[in-house]
């Protein structure tokens, strides 16, 4: 069940993308990117630069700021979205999640003992 509405949240997700509100920001994507010094088209390729630099043992630390400065118009216009989106979510799905937060703690306890390792999630 974890699986099923983990998936079903990723494609709520997916869908913010194509809100007007949001490509439009994402039109400011790329100029912001290349106002500070990074040859990118959009979020995959800001992606693929970071990957390169990793697998060449370079730091990436000028990225992760650059990206949460350009990034921030585009999370301003999804975050009234995405609440909204939650909620609806949470509605539609409420049997289910009320299930999952009552069985999967345990479930999570019982993996931690039989693997010998230690998981964190959020407590219900």
């Amino acid at each position: 069940m974890y699986a099923e509405i983990q998936a079903a949240w990723t494609r709520e997700l997916a869908e913010l993308r194509a809100a007007p509100t949001v490509r439009k920001a994402y039109r400011g994507l790329a100029p912001c990117l290349t106002r500070h010094g990074i040859t990118a088209a959009d979020e995959p390729g800001l992606f693929a630069l970071a990957d390169r630099r990793l697998a060449a043992d370079r730091t990436d630390a000028d990225l992760a700021g650059t990206y949460a400065t350009c990034m921030a118009p585009i999370e301003a216009a999804r975050a009234p979205l995405r609440t909204r989106q939650r909620d609806r979510f949470i509605a539609a799905h409420r049997a289910q999640l009320q299930e999952l937060r009552r069985t999967l703690p345990a479930r999570v306890h019982r993996l931690e003992a039989d693997l010998g390792i230690r998981l964190s999630f959020p407590a219900v």
